[in-house]
């Protein structure tokens, strides 16, 4: 399902970022190996990326449909993650950022906020199974640079979950990505639907949400190249935390899956306290001064 690029054409003077590994050379080894794939969902369309030399074939997270990530050469810091530093964050560059790639950044003016998605693959066991990937991370596009003299893009990442802070304590979320077999083991559910008559930025009306009051709640609904967390939800509407950019038009198609905040009560609400990885209650220390 992949197929190897001739060569990649780097224009004079570009900062090309250098793989530590590629498919030719992982390939003649007998070792699995995985590859990180990315996908940017910006206003003007989604990107999908694979962080190695081949483009990969492979699918929409938590869908069928098999799409093409294009090979770029990304560099990714490592994942930040502390009690004292409540949002965990990373920072990408990919180089070589020209052409379409540079294209679709510009038509999206204003890409701060935009979803990212980090998942992981293994090489090649996962190239014909859907729901075999991990998600390495889960959050949005901060403080992005384009540098034309040098064709690299860069980027901030922040999670879209921080863990909390409380009085006289921390809140440390739960670490597992929600649906993730491995770690959280809930089932994530996902639908198709149309929008429907009296839908505005804010609130969107669907005949086929179905499900009781909030089931949606912290999940995500996905209307063109826009996604927004749902804040509430009933039988026939669901009520998103930011406003789409216009109202969706009657009979727009849209897809919204089940999410969770990582909290504990969250988790109780899918039933899944077994798999709770977070901590409810961090002591801080406080020194009173007389």
């Amino acid at each position: 399902m992949c197929c190897l690029h001739d060569h990649i054409t780097v224009p004079e003077g570009v900062l090309m970022i250098i793989l530590p590994t590629t498919i030719a050379d992982m390939k003649d080894s007998d070792s699995v190996f995985f590859i990180d794939l990315y996908v940017l969902k910006l206003i003007s369309g989604t990107l999908y990326f694979s962080a190695c030399d081949v483009d990969i074939d492979w699918y929409i997270p938590g869908t069928t449909t098999a799409v093409t990530y294009s090979a770029q050469p990304i560099e990714r810091e490592v994942l930040k993650s502390t009690v004292d530093n409540r949002v965990d964050t990373t920072t990408i560059r990919i180089s070589n950022a020209t052409d379409e790639f540079t294209s679709a950044l510009l038509q999206s003016f204003d890409f701060r906020g935009s979803d990212v998605e980090i998942l992981q693959i293994a090489y090649p066991g996962s190239l014909s199974d859907p729901e075999a990937y991990n998600y390495r991370f889960l959050g949005y596009i901060d403080a992005p640079s384009l540098d034309m003299s040098k064709g690299t893009f860069e980027a901030q990442l922040k999670a879209k979950l921080p863990n909390l802070e409380s009085c006289r304590t921390v809140m440390k979320s739960c670490n597992a990505w929600f649906g993730d077999s491995e770690e959280c083991g809930a089932t994530k559910v996902s639908i198709t639907s149309t929008v429907a008559t009296g839908s505005t930025q804010n609130v969107i009306y669907s005949a086929g949400l179905g499900q009781s009051d909030n089931y949606w709640k912290n999940g995500v609904i996905t209307i063109g190249y826009e996604s927004k967390k749902v804040i509430s939800s009933t039988s026939g509407s669901v009520t998103v935390e930011y406003p789409f950019f216009s109202a969706p038009e009657i009979g727009t198609s849209f897809t919204i899956v089940t999410g969770c905040d990582k909290t504990q009560t969250d988790c109780s609400r899918w039933n899944n306290l077994a798999n709770y990885s977070g901590f409810p209650s961090i002591s801080l220390e406080y020194i009173i001064k007389t």
